[in-house]
């Protein structure tokens, strides 16, 4: 399986790792299981670095980022920590957080530790499930912001 996840509870942070081959249904479900079984809400540690994403063009990251904001892209959903092993995958990976930034936060790491203590930091300062009602967020239809 290309895509395993755990969430241990002692820490509550999804450990995703992707290994090759990754084809793009196989994130597809990934992000929809995050949705379905509610885990969004839980920081994500994604350790691509086993993979390589050249198989996937730029037009396959615009239709992933589309994927993940319809998913993910709400209040409630905890950043993403990407990490990645090679040059071309970094790159790949900044466009999709750029893609989907306003709806997840995603940031794009070589390091793990780097990308670990990052989303210690962010869970550090996050608001508490539901301290912004949906109507008052920015990206909701009737939000305040729109």
């Amino acid at each position: 399986m290309p895509i395993t996840t755990r969430l241990p509870p002692s820490d509550r942070v999804i450990r995703t790792t992707v290994a090759n081959p990754v084809t793009f249904f196989e994130i597809r479900r990934h992000l929809h299981a995050l949705r379905e079984t509610r885990a969004f809400r839980h920081p994500e540690l994604i350790d691509a670095r086993e993979a390589r994403g050249d198989q996937f063009t730029a037009r396959d990251v615009v239709s992933i980022a589309g994927i993940a904001r319809r998913t993910l892209g709400h209040p409630g959903t905890a950043s993403r920590a990407l990490v990645v092993g090679n040059e071309e995958d970094f790159a790949r990976s900044r466009l999709l957080a750029g893609l989907v930034a306003g709806w997840v936060r995603v940031a794009v790491f070589r390091d793990r530790g780097e990308a670990e203590r990052w989303l210690d930091e962010q869970r550090s300062w996050a608001l508490p499930a539901g301290a912004m009602s949906e109507a008052e967020h920015p990206r909701h239809p009737k939000g305040r912001f729109r």
